[in-house]
């Protein structure tokens, strides 16, 4: 989904963090799904999750567990 449909992707990622209960959950969806989406299209997504970081703390959790190489 994250090389093939970014729209969904991208809400899907939303989704899962909305839901997730723990760091654990939060870090399992950062070194997944948000991981691979920012590695293949987080420049063409900045200002949406720049705008998403700044509001809301689990996004802020899950950015912070990326590694990008």
């Amino acid at each position: 989904m994250v090389e093939s449909d970014l729209e969904q992707a991208w809400h899907f990622i939303l989704h899962a963090l909305s839901r997730a209960k723990n760091d654990e959950e939060i870090a399992y969806v950062a070194a997944g799904a948000l991981e691979d989406f920012l590695r293949l299209h987080g420049l063409a997504f900045t200002d949406r999750v720049d705008e998403v970081w700044r509001r809301d703390e689990k996004m802020r959790c899950a950015i912070s567990c990326v590694w990008l190489s």
